[in-house]
């Protein structure tokens, strides 16, 4: 191919008075400017970088080109009219297809578009209807982009071209609706939907429809060429349709790539934007945008594709410096407040993986991370500096070594001392109780009264070691001793996300106990025959061995532990108080008995234990007060096996002796109990009649008993078989 001819710049002559004008002129470098001897300017011809392209023959040319992907093809054709001649081309067609394989991945060009045309399809970014050198997404249905103006001009609802074109045909024999399927159609969401809108329409571009109606209208006298037209438009659409999902796919794809590649750059932008900072002395908490204001542009300045060079760091760097300066300003207390969060992670980091080592020292197993950050030391090494020091090894180890002597002033000074004065009141609300019962003359008060704290602090008082000392724990079913409360603390029982456990002062208010506790406590072991001073020890030994003979009916008993068994008889007597004052109050002639009450003139026990557990101990026995040999049993979950026992209650006689009377047995529930709304369920008539009895001193039938004057009579128990169940 011969070269191009080019126009060679004309020579004008000028004048002097020209000349000295030109000399005169200021701003034209030499290099743009040549004068010869006579004054005379003259121009030089310019050459582009790739003119050399024209030149060479058509054989390199497309070996060259064949080397190119599609987008570098459609940017040269776009650079001057003769590369754009070549490659528009239609012997170029093997060069596109070339530069198709170059990327590998790109499906194969469609039927109804050309090389040059597929390429602009896939990697074009103006309008296709004007000169907008930026729009949105391609739509590859419709072939074409389309900027917000345009896409309102030229694309259209199918529906609304339609209604707009249904007078346009002038064949009576073809339906308009039936070439709406000949026009390619894409699927756009309304975003803003209302109750009457449509979700979805289908749209095209407007043109195409209306020359398929002129070309149907022209082609109205000529049956078979109609119907030629008619079937390559639409061959020409089921080709469109089913392209549009391999490209839309590697649209897709393409773009996820180029948004991982923008987002490393972004990536290797901000850390090489950190690193010229860290090197000026800014820290970590500098370069923290949560609390940044509308506004600041450090994210615009920082998280950008483009790569910091010299040039563009001394661009950046004022803007971000005053950033820094004014983020200091703005946010200093909430940075403060971070850095603290960030120290008490790592404490309590610090704190469960030493917890082994913690484990071996005295009382180490019943202290807590809340204990150990309530200690001065440990808020005053996480607040060094304000809170900018991380917590290594070096500082951590500082923490341990205060450790043993705080664990033993905390285990004796707070929680021992906390609960021999919660015992102490509680015991001198029970020796008031006492007194008026027919127990008091048998009480010695110098056996109730609790001791102080030791000093020997491997020693836990003998009043915690009681019998009657027990504890009333939120949220938890039943009562616990001193050991139980121990254990709960214990952090080996904790599960992982308490992070160590709360302190002590934060939870030590829901441990109490109260009067009516160790009163009961002391009669039930008036009950049992068992002394006074009964240790807990003892108790515990016991296991789930007792059992209430109130609660008996003529079917299976549950065994309890001491700690449920005197939970069990407050809370009978709680119920029976709280009953009562509703019978008062709904003014109710209802007989109500208190048949767990334990000061009541009855010969025979309203407890018993069934002797199945051996203890080894005597009742009296308090050797067991060492916080050393409590300490092994810390940790480990005690499960006491409970008691099915098979009874016999001989007070109501005999099941075939039994007459229900007026009773209606198919009820199961209590006649006088649901008149105040207490809905009391026995599944035999054996139970309703001895609830009967012991409740409300009658018989089935609502009589009063002859023998019964308003106390609970004793209950007969003839024992038998004994079954464990697990």
């Amino acid at each position: 191919m011969a070269p191009r001819t080019r126009k060679r710049v004309k020579v004008h002559e000028t004048s002097n008075q020209d000349a000295s004008t030109s000399q005169a002129t200021e701003g034209f470098s030499e290099s743009k400017t040549k004068k010869n001897a006579t004054g005379v300017r003259r121009r030089g011809t310019i050459r582009g970088k790739l003119s050399k392209l024209l030149e060479m023959p058509m054989e390199i040319f497309t070996e060259v080109a064949c080397y190119m992907t599609p987008e570098d093809l459609l940017n040269l054709a776009r650079t001057s009219a003769g590369l754009r001649e070549i490659l528009m081309s239609k012997s170029s067609k093997r060069v596109w297809q070339a530069a198709r394989t170059v990327q590998g991945t790109i499906p194969p060009c469609p039927s109804d578009l050309s090389e040059p045309q597929y390429a602009d399809l896939l990697f074009g970014k103006g309008c296709s209807f004007c000169h907008e050198p930026r729009t949105r997404r391609v739509d590859v249905t419709l072939r074409s982009r389309a900027c917000k103006k345009c896409s309102s001009e030229f694309i259209g609802d199918l529906d609304d071209l339609y209604w707009q074109n249904q007078n346009s045909l002038s064949i009576a024999n073809i339906d308009l609706s039936k070439l709406r399927s000949l026009v390619p159609t894409a699927l756009y969401k309304y975003t803003k939907q209302t109750r009457y809108q449509r979700t979805y329409f289908k749209i095209c571009i407007a043109s195409h429809f209306q020359d398929l109606i002129k070309k149907v209208n022209e082609l109205s006298t000529e049956a078979a060429d109609l119907e030629a037209y008619l079937e390559d438009r639409k061959k020409t659409a089921k080709a469109i349709y089913d392209s549009v999902e391999p490209i839309e796919r590697w649209l897709t794809n393409v773009s996820n790539l180029k948004e991982r590649e923008n987002e490393e750059l972004k990536k290797e932008r901000k850390a090489s934007i950190i690193a010229r900072l860290r090197a000026l002395g800014y820290e970590d908490e500098d370069f923290e945008t949560r609390y940044d204001p509308k506004g600041w542009k450090w994210k615009h300045l920082v998280e950008q594709t483009r790569a910091v060079s010299e040039r563009v760091w001394e661009n950046i760097r004022p803007e971000l410096e005053e950033i820094i300066k004014l983020r200091r300003a703005h946010a200093s207390a909430q940075f403060l407040e971070l850095r603290r969060s960030k120290r008490q992670n790592e404490f309590e980091e610090k704190f469960v993986d030493s917890r082994p080592q913690i484990f071996s020292l005295p009382f180490g197993k019943i202290f807590a991370r809340g204990d150990f950050q309530e200690q001065p030391f440990i808020d005053e090494i996480l607040h060094e500096n304000d809170s900018k020091l991380p917590l290594d090894k070096e500082r951590w180890l500082r923490c341990l070594d205060f450790l043993p002597e705080t664990m033993v002033k905390h285990a004796k000074e707070n929680i021992e001392s906390y609960v021999v004065r919660v015992m102490n009141e509680a015991n001198a609300k029970a020796t008031e109780e006492l007194k008026a019962t027919r127990y008091a003359p048998m009480i010695d008060n110098n056996e109730l009264q609790l001791d102080d704290p030791v000093e020997n602090v491997d020693c836990i008082p003998t009043s915690l070691l009681s019998a009657t000392s027990l504890f009333k724990y939120d949220r938890r079913v039943g009562l616990e001793d001193y050991t139980a409360l121990l254990h709960r603390r214990s952090s080996s029982s904790l599960p992982s996300w308490a992070r160590g456990g709360s302190a002590w002062s934060s939870v030590k208010f829901t441990c109490t106990s109260s009067g009516p506790i160790v009163f009961t406590a002391s009669l039930l072991l008036k009950h049992l025959q068992l002394p006074e001073r009964t240790s807990m020890a003892f108790m515990l030994g016991c296991g789930a061995d007792f059992r209430c003979l109130t609660c008996l009916r003529a079917s299976e008993s549950q065994s309890m532990t001491w700690g449920q068994l005197v939970d069990h008889f407050v809370y009978a007597n709680d119920k029976f108080h709280t009953s009562l004052k509703t019978i008062k109050y709904m003014k109710l002639q209802i007989p109500y008995l208190n048949d767990h009450d334990l000061d009541s003139e009855v010969h025979g026990n309203l407890v018993a234990r069934i002797p199945r557990t051996t203890v080894d101990i005597q009742p009296t026995d308090f050797t067991a007060n060492r916080y050393s040999q409590l300490s092994s049993a810390l940790g480990v979950e005690v499960v006491y096996t409970k008691v099915l026992e098979f009874v016999k209650d001989t007070s109501d006689g005999d099941p075939e002796e039994l007459d229900p009377g007026n009773f209606n047995v198919d009820t199961k529930y209590c006649p006088m109990c649901k008149q105040f709304n207490s809905y009391h369920y026995e599944s035999n008539l054996r139970g309703m009649r001895k609830h009967m009895r012991t409740r409300h001193g009658t018989d089935l039938e609502g009589n009063p008993l002859s023998d019964q004057t308003d106390v609970v009579q004793p209950v007969k128990v003839e024992e038998t078989e004994q079954c464990s169940d697990a």
